[in-house]
């Protein structure tokens, strides 16, 4: 499936979301971990992590991509699974949005856009989810506008909340030491 989506704007360079081809992944992966991880990351890093991730939504889900004069500027992964416990409801749910600042307004209308028609197409939902302890009130806001309903919140106790990189030494210490939850 190939979506191609363009803002004509004189007054602005044009934006265009595409599908994210193999060549793509390297910039995607420091867009997220150079850019959107420092703006809302909330436990430390771990890149062997991410790269798995990454890799894994290209080779089984939907990525796409804004780009601004050839530069990736934003990107959202999708996947389609039941991302509900108790129902065998099928969804097609995010696994980051993102978008640079200073792009932001239209590349992103156009990246939830994308994934909206990609769900309609598919007749099942869209779910996505703010999971950021920055500015998440002006983001809720950002996808209610877009006629999403909220279903909850995430609440979090007994982590040691950091965001990005001012994460405390001995939070990356302890998950250094024992990265296994204790259940």
């Amino acid at each position: 499936m190939t979506i191609t989506l363009a803002v004509d704007n004189t007054k602005k360079p044009m934006t265009t979301i595409r599908r994210a081809e193999d060549g793509d992944v390297a910039d995607v992966y420091m867009l997220l971990v150079d850019e959107m991880y420092p703006e809302t990351g909330i436990v430390p890093l771990d890149r062997a992590k991410a790269t798995a991730y990454i890799l894994e939504t290209f080779a089984k889900g939907y990525v796409f991509v804004a780009e601004d004069k050839g530069e990736i500027i934003g990107s959202i992964g999708l996947m389609v699974g039941d991302p509900f416990w108790y129902s065998a409801q099928r969804a097609l749910y995010d696994r980051w949005t993102f978008v640079k600042k200073g792009h932001r307004g239209k590349a992103f209308d156009l990246l939830i856009r994308a994934a909206h028609d990609m769900a309609q197409n598919g007749s099942i939902p869209y779910v996505t989810a703010v999971q950021t302890v920055n500015e998440t009130d002006r983001k809720n806001q950002l996808f209610r506008r877009r006629g999403m309903t909220p279903i909850g919140e995430v609440f979090v106790k007994g982590l040691d909340l950091c965001v990005s990189e001012t994460c405390s030494a001995e939070a990356v210490a302890a998950v250094a030491a024992d990265p296994t939850p204790k259940l």
